[in-house]
């Protein structure tokens, strides 16, 4: 199954997914308050939503980004161990999603449900 890891094609598309998506997260952050997004600093009870940047593509960009880093890695680096690894990130993102967005419509209601019909989860015009 790890056949690909021979392919040094396989390598450079890994490598271009893992850069893609490193770019996307960084690029994603800018719009971000990061000591909110880690939870060291509350949201003020006034903020507004995040409607700009890669988030008027996509609703959780750094999501998309961490997808791109998992696949490109394990392209680069295919083995058991990353394997597992990926799928697990893989699975978790769904429930990291529907957590986040149930927060979301807590914090923003109408605003939040509104962007979530306008805008995909994680591939623009897709999911």
């Amino acid at each position: 199954v790890f056949l690909v890891a021979s392919f040094p094609a396989f390598k450079i598309l890994g490598l271009l997914l893992l850069t893609a998506g490193g770019i996307i997260i960084v690029w994603a952050f800018r719009h971000y308050d990061t000591g909110e997004f880690i939870g060291i600093r509350n949201r003020p009870a006034s903020g507004s939503l995040n409607t700009s940047g890669l988030n008027a593509y996509v609703r959780h960009p750094i999501y998309s980004g961490t997808l791109l880093v998992m696949i490109g890695s394990w392209c680069m680096f295919p083995s058991g161990d990353m394997t597992a690894f990926v799928l697990a990130v893989f699975l978790y993102i769904p429930f990291g999603i529907y957590w986040e967005e149930k927060k979301l419509v807590g914090l923003f209601g109408d605003a939040y449900r509104d962007y979530q019909r306008r805008v995909k989860r994680l591939i623009p015009s897709v999911w």
